[in-house]
């Protein structure tokens, strides 16, 4: 068998759980010759730059969220607004990581949109060529922004708890007041519609311009049952929703036995539902629930027992970086504790570099980074955050299986350099060179 039949074969066994990152194993495949050439010398000056950097551009939130801690932050009294990155060096950043390659940004924070500069700052990422994904929770899309993102971004995914508010079933995010509105705002639903609205007005002043929508919805279990309107709610729509189950260990939202298996044998039996194009749930059906283990989705830490059996290596330390709103860096938003209290010991002690005064090539390649990436060669779930880490586990997987079944066998075979090349070649056909957001 060719390695170019090999790589297919491999690859042909993984699909992607959301359409919106475009990260299906052909976008990242270019990157995988460095890489294992990397994984082997043990030298960082062989690394690729990372394809995604994701920046939380802003701490500041505009919902309160049952599953997050991130809109107390700045209520703390030891809270300093003034020790996050300025708007100039933030730009800063986003030349230095163009001119080094990266090709695309994801912004997170807090919610990204409520950045006071945000239409500056997205239009200036434009300007570097990056692609900008925005991951938002739906809150305070005016026509402004709408109009910047049409023009600048390549893409939304706004969060979507569920179809309707209740109270009673405390289903939904809270909208707080912020102050671009102040009080003047509606309940979640409200803002989501129009939000939306402000976008699709916008999409057509900009026909041109290549931008989607997604909606993503986190299934806990006040809202497990409302999976069927949120399919119908995104058809109704146009809009893709990508649907999650939620993780975080001891979490209360978390579902239960009873809801998994009325997922498994009542949601996933209905054809229809299944096979919409404005879902996911195939992904679900047919990857997520049959890969990783029923007990573990369970308890919130969906891929513990899988990580653990199949020894899987983290190579989103190769392919991807996490810089903080105070310039912090991180290998991922699982081990920077992204949903967490203002003050958590994970997230100090996994703190590689800082950014605010040192390029992000030089934490890229330091020493620290580099121990982290071998400390996850494989990912130990004992000792590690990464059982929740339902976010890079399919890329993971691959190119931990690519390594495994191609590139090891070509290596021990031929030797590295050889191996490198003759692999590079047989991947070079494969491999797509379309954006992609990890």
């Amino acid at each position: 068998m060719s390695i170019e039949d090999k790589i297919k074969g491999v690859i042909s066994r993984f699909q992607t759980s959301d359409s919106s990152r475009k990260n299906g194993p052909t976008t990242y495949l270019g990157q995988t010759p460095d890489i294992f050439k990397a994984y082997e010398t043990k030298n960082p000056d062989d690394l690729p730059i990372p394809q995604c950097v994701q920046f939380e551009i802003t701490n500041f939130c505009t919902t309160g969220c049952r599953m997050c801690f991130r809109w107390t932050w700045l209520k703390q009294r030891d809270y300093d607004e003034t020790a996050e990155l300025t708007v100039d060096r933030q730009i800063e950043l986003f030349k230095e990581l163009a001119d080094l390659g990266v090709k695309t940004f994801l912004w997170t924070g807090g919610e990204p949109v409520s950045h006071p500069e945000f239409v500056r700052l997205i239009e200036a990422a434009h300007g570097f060529g990056v692609k900008v994904g925005v991951l938002s929770n739906g809150v305070g899309i005016t026509p402004e922004i709408a109009d910047a993102m049409i023009q600048y971004g390549s893409w939304v995914r706004i969060s979507q708890d569920d179809v309707q508010t209740d109270f009673e079933k405390k289903n939904v995010r809270r909208v707080l007041e912020a102050p671009s509105y102040g009080k003047n705002h509606g309940d979640i639903f409200e803002e989501l519609d129009k939000s939306i609205g402000n976008l699709r007005k916008s999409m057509e002043k900009f026909p041109e311009n290549d931008f989607s929508i997604g909606l993503a919805f986190t299934i806990q279990k006040n809202n497990v049952r409302s999976i069927p309107a949120m399919i119908q709610y995104a058809e109704e729509n146009k809009i893709k929703a990508s649907m999650k189950l939620a993780h975080g260990e001891g979490g209360k939202y978390l579902c239960s036995k009873e809801d998994l298996d009325w997922i498994k044998n009542t949601l996933l039996t209905d054809e229809k539902l299944v096979s919409s194009e404005y879902s996911n749930l195939n992904y679900l059906k047919d990857f997520f629930l049959k890969m990783l283990d029923e007990k573990d989705i369970i308890e919130g830490m969906p891929t513990r027992k899988y990580y653990s059996e199949n020894n899987i290596t983290c190579f989103t330390t190769e392919l991807f970086s996490l810089i903080d709103a105070f310039g912090r860096t991180y290998v991922c938003c699982h081990l920077y504790d992204d949903n967490g209290t203002f003050k958590s010991d994970q997230r100090e002690k996994y703190n590689i570099g800082d950014v605010t005064n040192n390029s992000f090539e030089s934490v890229w390649r330091s020493n620290a980074y580099q121990k982290i990436r071998q400390d996850l060669a494989p990912i130990d779930v004992c000792n590690m955050h990464c059982s929740n880490c339902t976010r890079h586990w399919v890329p993971n997987t691959v190119l931990t299986s690519l390594h495994r079944e191609v590139f090891t066998p070509l290596k021990d075979e031929l030797g590295l350099e050889e191996a490198v090349k003759q692999y590079e070649e047989a991947v070079r056909g494969l491999s797509t060179s379309t954006p992609v957001w990890h």
